[in-house]
C-alpha cells in the first residue's frame, strides 16, 4: 500500500537524495582542492560522469541546488 501512495514514494526519494548529499559534497570539495573554480556546466558534467546513481543533467542540477541551499542557508 505504501508504494501506491505518491506522497510516501516522494518522501522516500527525497530521503534517499538527502542521504547522498555528503558524498557528493566531498566529491565537489575534492574537485575544488584541485582547481580554484569550476563552471556549473563542468560541475554537472563531472557529477554525471562520476556518480552512477545520477544519470541525467536535470538530476545533477537538482543535487547542485540542494547543496547550494545547504551551504547558503
Amino acid at each position: 500500500m505504501e508504494e501506491r501512495d505518491p506522497a510516501i514514494t516522494q518522501a522516500k526519494k527525497r530521503k534517499k537524495n538527502i542521504a547522498s548529499i555528503p558524498k557528493l559534497f566531498d566529491m565537489i570539495r575534492g574537485l575544488l582542492r584541485q582547481r580554484n573554480c569550476i563552471t556549473k556546466a563542468e560541475l554537472v558534467s563531472k557529477i554525471i560522469s562520476t556518480r552512477c546513481d545520477i544519470a541525467d543533467r536535470s538530476k545533477a542540477l537538482i543535487y547542485t541546488k540542494m547543496i547550494y541551499y545547504f551551504i547558503v542557508f
